[in-house]
């Protein structure tokens, strides 16, 4: 980890008050952003990510959400959310030159988010975005030993070696830089790559889902 990261980045790149929360996630291990745009500057952060691990137990994570989920994601929830939605840049894959793992609760790939053919979508463009390598999808089975937080976790590498971990929730994002809690997340980030299915059985498994949904939706 570089002390001088939030230098290093640029400020033309990152805004000086995106530069002063990785400076503070340094100095105090973990820092919140619960103030309006703070998804604003979570997705400059991704954007600028060389390596981007993202795991997620609650929801699709906004990179990977079809129009059509996204879409019905927002219905539910509140006026602050929807703002901060829209005031956000655009996440969605694919971004050239960054390297992408998606870790997913089996268990949420079940969960019904608009109806049957909202989801066969959403899990047909999982299967695209792993097919086209756009993206690693790796499914997380419930009989894992270890199991997917329910909030959305990432751990990005930024430009100057700069190791990022993220917390998402629906009303803020914490970030973690400092050695001690980034070597509790980086367990964490391993464990939950080791408990997934490698690629091809994860593929084998989003098909078997999506194809449920068709079904369904017919």
């Amino acid at each position: 980890m570089i002390k001088g990261a939030p230098q290093a980045l640029g400020m033309r790149h990152i805004g000086s008050g995106l530069a002063h929360l990785l400076h503070a996630a340094q100095e105090c291990d973990r820092i919140e952003d619960p103030l309006p745009g703070w998804m604003f500057r979570l997705a400059l952060c991704e954007r600028i990510a060389t390596t981007y691990i993202i795991s997620a137990g609650r929801s699709i994570p906004p990179l990977a959400r079809t129009r059509e989920y996204a879409a019905e994601f927002r219905k539910a929830g509140w006026p602050e959310y929807q703002a901060e939605l829209k005031a956000s840049l655009d996440r969605t894959l694919p971004v050239p030159g960054r390297q992408v793992t998606v870790l997913l609760d089996e268990l949420l790939l079940a969960r019904h988010v608009g109806g049957a053919a909202v989801m066969a979508g959403q899990v047909g463009h999982l299967i695209d975005q792993a097919e086209s390598r756009a993206a690693s999808i790796l499914v997380v089975p419930p009989t894992s030993d270890t199991h997917v937080p329910a909030s959305t976790l990432g751990h990005l590498l930024l430009p100057g070696d700069l190791s990022l971990f993220t917390e998402e929730d629906s009303d803020c994002v914490s970030y973690s830089a400092g050695p001690d809690a980034s070597a509790e997340r980086k367990q964490l980030v391993e464990a939950l790559l080791d408990a997934a299915l490698p690629q091809p059985q994860s593929l084998d498994q989003l098909r078997e889902i999506r194809d449920k949904f068709s079904r369904k939706a017919t």
